[in-house]
């Protein structure tokens, strides 16, 4: 019942517009929160499931469908790193960094004029690392993994199938900075205070 009821949040929540794509028709939605959201509240195959349901759900709503069937799997993007990233073994930190290291790395091929972007994987990758480390600061830097995993699976498309000028992800990267800080934070704000409500 939980991953039904997940996945539809996250469709619902894929309606509701916040910021515009720059050099694209699309928007950035609600959905930003709720990603990260599940990963806070839900074991690893909850997280998932819920995230492949929301993106097929949501991949069938009029702003998204153009961007079928890649649409579907952003949503298990964030669920699956954030998951993994919840994790205190080493190997499952080693396996997130290997995902935004990737990202990095195939972003920067196609778009070396542009190395900012990149910055805010790179920066996921130091604070998994912290993540053991600074207990106070562990459900922020999940929620920041889950969030940025989305993102660059979504900067990797907008790379790679279709792609937008390269210059248009760096006039984006203050905003991107903005909505994805918003998304951390408000999730983790969000995830506290439920979890409060259920102890």
């Amino acid at each position: 019942m939980l991953i039904p009821l997940l996945g539809a949040v996250y469709a619902v929540a894929s309606l509701i517009p916040l910021n515009v794509i720059l050099g694209s028709s699309g928007s950035i939605t609600l959905n930003i929160i709720v990603t990260p959201l599940i990963v806070l509240l839900t074991e690893p195959k909850v997280a998932v499931l819920s995230g492949f349901l929301g993106g097929v759900l949501s991949g069938y709503l009029p702003t998204q469908s153009p961007h079928l069937p890649f649409i579907i799997f952003k949503p298990v993007a964030g669920t699956l790193v954030g998951s993994i990233s919840k994790r205190e073994r080493l190997m499952d930190l080693l396996l997130a960094s290997l995902y935004l290291s990737s990202v990095t790395i195939l972003f920067y091929i196609r778009n070396f004029k542009q190395p900012f972007v990149t910055s805010l994987y790179l920066l996921g990758v130091g604070l998994l690392f912290l993540r053991n480390k600074i207990r106070k600061l562990e459900d922020y830097i999940v929620a920041y993994v889950s969030t940025i995993s989305e993102h660059g699976y979504m900067c990797l498309y907008f790379t790679y199938i279709i792609p937008l000028p390269p210059e248009i992800f760096t006039l984006a990267l203050p905003f991107t900075v903005i909505e994805r800080s918003f998304a951390t934070f408000l999730s983790v704000l969000l995830a506290k205070g439920i979890r409060s409500r259920l102890v």
